[in-house]
């Protein structure tokens, strides 16, 4: 998987990606991410949920309850084990955004991020795709089709 400069460049600045930088290998244009490049001898890891993830969940949980303290305990965990800085943030929304970036950084090569962008309504602000028809994927035609009740995503 080849990351963009910019996680590049973040996984490589220890103020934030701390040890995380061994996600990568390859030097100049040749970066690329390891976390998933062992397939040809068969001992890649099946990850269904990591601790961080739970962390983080519950962090944003907790900003959201405005229980800012506890969601930056949890937030600060997650960074500790990824030997980062705590985060110092004291509102609501940049603590939000302290978290979102800790997903980012954190589960790189993962498959999150476009996910978090969308349950979070941020995607037109970040990837400046801002027609919110394309955040959302078709229901499979034999889906539509076999329930009556059923209505295709609009912009499908």
């Amino acid at each position: 998987m080849k990351p963009s400069a910019t996680l590049v460049e973040k996984l490589n600045n220890p103020a934030i990606g701390g040890s995380r930088k061994a996600l990568l290998a390859g030097t100049g244009n040749n970066v690329y991410g390891v976390l998933y490049n062992t397939s040809a001898t068969s001992t890649d890891p099946s990850y269904v949920i990591r601790i961080a993830e739970l962390y983080l969940i519950r962090a944003e949980a907790r900003a959201q309850q405005n229980k800012l303290a506890d969601a930056l305990a949890d937030l600060n965990t997650v960074r500790s084990r990824a030997d980062v800085a705590a985060a110092t943030t004291s509102t609501k929304e940049a603590l939000l955004l302290a978290i979102e970036e800790e997903n980012n950084v954190e589960f790189a090569f993962e498959a999150h991020r476009w996910f978090d962008l969308v349950r979070t309504g941020r995607t037109g602000a970040v990837l400046g795709l801002t027609n919110s028809q394309y955040w959302v994927f078709p229901f499979p035609y034999q889906d539509v089709l076999s329930d009556p009740d059923l209505e295709q995503n609009p912009g499908y």
